[in-house]
């Protein structure tokens, strides 16, 4: 079988191996990671819900950066159910009270819609309706993370770019 590949030289004194990952790391702490985190939060904006103790809360994301010998990274994480929730899509399910009964309003409209990064002002509409059990239809999946990837994608090519020359010039 044969093999089919390419193979760029540089010559020396071009490459400074350690200016460029000097470079490539702070581009990805300092722009990449930023960026990503932005975009993150911007999801959340009009997000806020109770937590178990009745304090208003919303999704906190962490950013993390991982060198190793072949690899650097930068990563985004929640360790928010509800974000995953929104962001991966629920299956319909049935809903029971915890004490007597449901109170809901029947018309409601979301603050997030799939394949949008916007987040705005959710709405409720109609009476108030009661309820021994609700079938709910489930969560359409939201893709933040996909969406994230694709709208990154160029801006993080042109920063590596610009962070490889920097190290190949300095």
């Amino acid at each position: 079988m044969a093999t089919i590949g390419l193979e760029i030289k540089v010559p020396k004194g071009w490459w400074d191996e350690k200016n460029v990952l000097q470079e490539l790391k702070k581009t990805l702490k300092k722009e990449t990671g930023k960026s990503i985190l932005k975009d993150f939060k911007t999801t959340t904006k009009g997000w806020r819900r109770q937590n178990k103790k009745g304090k208003k809360i919303k999704p906190t994301f962490k950013t993390y950066f991982k060198q190793g010998s072949n690899e650097m990274a930068v990563k985004v994480s929640t360790t928010d159910d509800v974000y995953r929730f929104v962001n991966d899509g629920t299956e319909a399910r049935l809903i029971f009270p915890k004490k007597s009964a449901l109170r809901f309003k029947p018309g409601y409209s979301a603050k997030t819609k799939p394949g949008s990064l916007s987040s705005g002002k959710a709405s409720r509409t109609g009476a108030f309706m009661h309820a021994t059990y609700v079938r709910h239809l489930g969560i359409k999946p939201r893709g933040f993370d996909e969406t994230i990837l694709k709208r990154q994608k160029m801006p993080f090519a042109i920063a590596v770019n610009k962070a490889i020359w920097r190290g190949m010039t300095d």
